[in-house]
């Protein structure tokens, strides 16, 4: 989606949100996709993604995970 379009969405739904809900600062961030710095995660197309380390991580942050399918 062209960026021009993304910002129509974030001014669109940027007045309805509480400005410092998840949503609203999800979608203020997409005025500046490229910048890495602005997102939590980083991860290229075929990159392999450890699970079990992730969900360690967030046990450790103190998040109640449950996992009820392993995917093959």
């Amino acid at each position: 989606m062209p960026k021009e379009q993304k910002w129509q969405i974030y001014q669109a739904l940027g007045a309805e949100l509480a400005p410092q809900s998840a949503e609203a600062k999800a979608i203020a961030r997409l005025a500046d996709e490229d910048d890495e710095s602005q997102w939590i995660t980083v991860i290229e197309e075929g990159e392999e993604v450890d699970v079990d380390a992730s969900l360690e991580y967030l046990k450790n942050r103190g998040y109640k995970v449950e996992v009820l399918a392993k995917s093959a």
